[in-house]
Formats: C-alpha cells, sequence, structure tokens
C-alpha cells in the first residue's frame, strides 16, 4: 500500500492528478486506514487545488471533507464558480436542497453559460417537488444547450 501511495504523491507532484486521485482512491478502498492522508495536498494555496482535492474527496462521498476543501477554494478565489456549482452538488447529496439551489444560483451568476449548472438547477427543483420550475428551468436549458435533450425526460411530463 505505502509503495502505491508514493506513487500516487509522485504523480501529484508530477501534474497527473487525475492518476494521482484514481490510485489513491485505490488504497484507501483497500484499506482505510489511509483515509485521510490526502489531506496534507490541502496546505496548498491555490484555488485550483483545493477544488481538485475537493472533488476528491466527493468521489469518495466524504461530503464534510469536501465542503472543507471548497471552502478553501472560494477563501483563495471567490469568482470560481465551478467551486460554486461543487457545493451545490455536496448540499444536494446531503439533501439541503435550499442551500444547494442558493450555490447554484450563485454559480450560474459568475458563469450564465454554464449549462450544466442550468441543469443542476432544474434537477434540485425537481426534488424540491417544484415540478413546473423545475420543468421551466429544463426547457430554458434546451434553448441553450439542445444536446441536453432527453437527460430530465421525467419533467417533460409535468
Amino acid at each position: 500500500m505505502g509503495f502505491r501511495l508514493n506513487v500516487a504523491l509522485a504523480h501529484h507532484l508530477m501534474g497527473n492528478y487525475e492518476r494521482a486521485d484514481v490510485l489513491y482512491r485505490q488504497v484507501v478502498s483497500e484499506d482505510d486506514s489511509y483515509t485521510g492522508l490526502y489531506d496534507f495536498l490541502a496546505a496548498t494555496e491555490t484555488a485550483e487545488e483545493s477544488y481538485r482535492i475537493a472533488t476528491g474527496y466527493m468521489q469518495q462521498e466524504q461530503w464534510d471533507k469536501a465542503l472543507e476543501r471548497l471552502d478553501d477554494a472560494l477563501a483563495a478565489d471567490p469568482q470560481m464558480a465551478s467551486t460554486y456549482n461543487a457545493r451545490g452538488v455536496v448540499f444536494t447529496h446531503q439533501g439541503d436542497y435550499d442551500e444547494a439551489y442558493a450555490m447554484f444560483e450563485r454559480a450560474e451568476e459568475l458563469s450564465p453559460t454554464d449549462s450544466g449548472i442550468r441543469l443542476n438547477m432544474a434537477i434540485v427543483r425537481y426534488l424540491q417537488g417544484r415540478r413546473h420550475e423545475a420543468g421551466v428551468i429544463y426547457r430554458q436549458l434546451l434553448d441553450m444547450e439542445p444536446s441536453y435533450e432527453g437527460y430530465l425526460d421525467l419533467l417533460e411530463a409535468e
């Protein structure tokens, strides 16, 4: 395990972040005593690095740790729309739909042409039982990006 963890660190240092994440997740899946060793990377100063670490935690469904790293990313760059979007995803997984939607709204303010944010907004409104509003948002999304046709067919029936 230690060898694979060192290989993951080497990939990280070389800038191969995705490969480092995959190797780290493999180590943790086989021995959860390595959980948290990823934290040493959190000392980085850049928003992008904190965001990348957060997405690793999200993939491991460690929502609280992901939120901590996303907070670090926002502290470094409060204009990073993808971070607000990721926070919305975390809050959605935690069932806090009001906070999730607020995060998606902030992300959309910063990146109004990001259709993925609009998709997330429609999903949250649907989960909140606000079907009509979800349908309106979804139709707006399709106007922006027709390739999303069919993603949320359940809203079309509303």
